[in-house]
């Protein structure tokens, strides 16, 4: 199964602003193949959580909009390039994971 990289919707070639993000982030995911009501979604960066677990629920609409807060990303500012994954959780089974192409962003506060 294919999962194509997210996007975080307030990055512009490649760089999160702390600025743009002072309300918080959005990851965008686009449809996978096989989608069923009971799938849970999880981003991550550099390997940690970074949000809630989110349930697909029936007729999701896509592409997903999840929410990140701004500590996440302070959290990661400063460290250069950072990578960004979700893990999708298929039929709600955690030994079922499949986990998306990374993308990478680097994270800067505005001055």
């Amino acid at each position: 199964m294919d999962f194509q990289p997210l996007q975080i919707k307030e990055a512009v070639n490649g760089v999160i602003k702390l600025q743009a993000v002072d309300n918080g982030g959005t990851a965008v995911i686009a449809e996978w193949d096989v989608v069923h009501e009971d799938d849970q979604v999880l981003v991550m960066i550099n390997g940690k959580v970074a949000g809630d677990l989110y349930l697909v629920g029936r007729d999701p609409q896509f592409p997903l909009e999840l929410p990140l807060s701004k500590s996440v990303f302070l959290d990661h500012s400063g460290q250069g390039k950072v990578e960004f994954i979700y893990s999708v959780f298929l039929g709600s089974d955690f030994g079922n994971e499949y986990r998306s192409l990374p993308v990478s962003y680097s994270i800067e506060l505005v001055r």
